[in-house]
């Protein structure tokens, strides 16, 4: 690692260009402070590229074609049944600005907040070093955002090409059976979304119906139009185990039943992304199972404290 350079020295130092990340750094920014936020990736984060956006773009062609098909006199011009998959994708990719940041990047630096490439991780007090070089801030926040959640169920956590949040807002071939674990918001919109691009869906839960979080009449309501929808649910079911077998995930359930499908997405919730961010002595950032010490100097963003990890609390926050 360099020395700290003079020159190097920030008020506020962002660790992860996301949503959150980047709008607390161009608001601090705004206000005169000398800031710098780190990506190791996409700025603009999860949300911009492998959630939020495209899973929205994703659902939209289906939610009009449903709707026009509902309306007299619209539905009797509407001849298609199925949105078209090619021109969809194609959508998606033009809103997530075919997956480079440049917009991104110009408006973090019109803001006045300097962009550091690379991954970031906290190497003493109120030090940050980026790919070999340290920065020195008076304040650290930390808002690496999360990662996909992979429950323990035998045998999916050592599956090889297993879908997350990623794969499913990013694919360039609709799968022909996908498999989806776990009914909250990410997996009840992409079951929709692909069921109305002419996918076969089975969408499973352990739970007595989907969204848990919601109230109970709205999500029999988006239940029920699931199963309108095509959706094969599949609720109070616990998966006892996962396999693969002759090209096809399987995923079996007490009692002998299984869903196959060719492709298989686990959307079963979202867990900090904290493991290489920190030093592993007391100087630097511990792990208590989720929850992560604070100091004086160092804030963690609500992306990472605790849910809901979603882009609107998190900017708002």
């Amino acid at each position: 690692m360099t020395p700290i350079d003079a020159m190097s020295g920030y008020d506020v130092i962002v660790l992860g260009g996301g949503a959150p990340g980047l709008h607390c750094a161009e608001v601090l920014a705004e206000g005169g402070a000398r800031v710098a936020v780190v990506e190791l990736e996409l700025l603009g984060g999860t949300s911009f590229y492998w959630g939020c956006i495209p899973s929205k773009t994703l659902l939209r062609p289906g939610e009009a074609l449903t709707a026009a098909r509902q309306v007299p006199g619209a539905a009797e011009a509407v001849g298609a049944t199925r949105p078209d998959a090619a021109a969809t994708l194609a959508w998606r990719d033009f809103m997530v600005s075919h997956y480079h940041d440049r917009v991104h990047a110009a408006r973090a630096r019109d803001a006045g907040v300097d962009v550091l490439r690379g991954h970031g991780r906290l190497a003493g007090p109120r030090v940050v070093d980026v790919g070999g070089t340290a920065y020195r801030a008076e304040h650290i926040v930390i808002a690496t955002g999360s990662d996909a959640l992979v429950p323990d169920v035998p045998g999916l956590r050592t599956l090889p090409g297993i879908w997350t949040n990623r794969e499913v807002t990013a694919f360039t071939e609709l799968p022909g059976r996908l498999v989806v674990l776990g009914a909250g918001p990410f997996g009840v919109e992409t079951s929709q979304a692909l069921v109305r691009l002419d996918v076969p869906v089975v969408l499973v839960d352990r739970g007595e119906r989907v969204l848990p979080r919601e109230p109970r009449p709205m999500a029999e309501a988006i239940g029920s139009a699931l199963i309108s929808d095509g959706v094969d649910l599949r609720l109070g079911q616990e998966p006892t185990g996962v396999r693969s077998d002759g090209g096809e995930y399987v995923v079996e359930f007490a009692g002998g039943d299984a869903a196959r499908g060719d492709r298989l997405l686990v959307a079963a919730g979202r867990r900090p992304r904290v493991g290489r961010v920190g030093r592993r002595d007391d100087r630097g950032l511990h792990r208590h199972g989720t929850a992560v010490r604070r100091r004086p100097h160092r804030d963690l963003h609500p992306g990472v404290r605790g849910p809901p990890r979603l882009r609107h609390p998190g900017v708002g926050r």
